[in-house]
């Protein structure tokens, strides 16, 4: 899917980039797994076959979807690890640091970027965190096109 493809190379320019997803939302209750860049840890069939059980992620579970949801903005997880509720995902996937971003219609997260590092912390300053949104949201369109596309 191109688009996402130009966003990862976009924000490539930016930050380092580990793992990379996007994830639609519906009804801002539930988040379902729509893209991941292959990689050499995780392919989408893999990641989706992890979710399985819980599919799709009900938002209410995770109190960083909640935040991220509830607030209309960016999330910043520089260490997982520290969070107060440990969420079994981010233990058993190794991973150590992760940042959503939200893509917004009509004032509601419709889906956001997923962006997380495996086995290493990687902190993003705040002056970048607010690039990378402006960045999603320049994308958003084309996103939420794409996405549309892809569900009939």
């Amino acid at each position: 899917m191109k688009v996402f493809s130009e966003l990862k190379e976009r924000l490539k320019e930016i930050i380092k980039v580990d793992e990379f997803a996007y994830l639609t939302v519906k009804d801002e209750v539930q988040a379902f797994a729509f893209y991941k860049a292959d990689s050499e840890l995780f392919s989408l069939a893999e990641w989706k076959k992890f979710h399985q059980e819980d599919y799709p992620t009900i938002i209410a579970k995770s109190p960083v979807l909640v935040d991220l949801v509830k607030n209309k903005k960016y999330v910043a997880v520089e260490n997982t690890h520290a969070l107060e509720v440990p969420q079994k995902e981010f233990q058993i996937l190794n991973i150590y640091s992760i940042y959503l971003f939200p893509v917004l219609h009509n004032n509601l997260v419709v889906g956001f970027v997923d962006i997380a590092y495996i086995g290493d912390y990687y902190i993003i300053d705040k002056g970048t965190l607010d690039k990378i949104q402006c960045l999603v949201c320049e994308y958003s369109e084309k996103i939420l096109q794409t996405v549309e596309e892809y569900s009939k």
